[in-house]
């Protein structure tokens, strides 16, 4: 009466026997390849995506990828900080594709505006994105059409330098003229920055083909650059451009000042 209930433990024992046994077997395999497989395989492909110009050997270099590194001893994070120290890099993404790939895509800075900085007693123009930083230089980037910050002062002249923290709310506005507004923005050809108080700073704006200058505030908007040149056109049309030189839009009275005042 007993023998059928006996026969079935032992068949659950000794299925339960063989599945430990697989299992077993499965975490020897599995410890195998990764002590001994995984750490021996040799990285095959790279692939390069870059909005930064630089070529691809340039890219490994900066971000220490050598010929026939082990798989197993890239680490993503670094590789990643190692390339966003680079100033062009606004941004870096990296990837692991086991077994044998990896995958860099390198975001660039956009320039909103430019500065002249005097490198060894010469004006040197200087890139900068909406972030502040100082990203490229060289007298090429006066073919960028982009308007030229003046009257700041830099704690380093190094690429890579960062604008201070208090003028990042004006380059913000020039990123948004830009992507929204591109005919205004082609407008602005300086913006002199004036200090007031700790933090604070007034505008001195100068566009193509106005000879008069406006000063603002702090902010810059379509708004703001519609407004001044609405009161530029009057003033040329009635032929008040050469008496005037400034014009002050910071309060709601607009108040005009005479080239010998300004």
């Amino acid at each position: 009466m007993n023998a059928p209930g006996k026969t079935e433990r032992e068949y659950m024992r000794s299925m339960l026997v063989k599945i430990i046994v697989v299992v077993a077997v499965l975490l020897f395999l599995q410890l195998i390849f990764k002590i001994i497989i995984v750490p021996n395989i040799v990285l095959k492909k790279i692939n390069v995506e870059s909005e930064v110009s630089l070529s691809d050997s340039e890219i490994l270099s900066i971000a220490g990828i050598d010929a026939g590194q082990y798989y197993y001893n890239l680490h993503p994070q670094m590789i990643k900080e190692r390339l966003e120290e680079y100033p062009e890099v606004r941004k870096a993404s990296v990837e692991k594709i086991f077994p044998d790939k990896l995958r860099l895509y390198l975001y660039a800075r956009e320039a909103v505006a430019m500065a002249l900085l005097k490198i060894d007693e010469k004006s040197v123009p200087v890139a900068i994105d909406k972030e502040g930083v100082i990203f490229s230089s060289g007298t090429d980037l006066t073919s960028w059409d982009l308007p030229v910050l003046t009257g700041v002062r830099f704690s380093s002249l190094e690429l890579g330098a960062q604008f201070p923290e208090a003028l990042l709310p004006l380059l913000e506005d020039l990123k948004n003229l830009q992507q929204e507004e591109r005919a205004l923005f082609n407008l602005l050809s300086e913006i002199r920055i004036e200090r007031r108080g700790e933090r604070g700073y007034d505008l001195i704006l100068y566009l193509h083909n106005y000879s008069v200058q406006a000063r603002i505030g702090n902010e810059l908007d379509g708004n703001v650059l519609t407004n001044i040149i609405m009161v530029f056109d009057v003033l040329k049309q009635q032929e008040l451009t050469r008496q005037i030189g400034e014009v002050d839009f910071r309060t709601k009275e607009i108040i005009y000042r005479l080239r010998e005042e300004v």
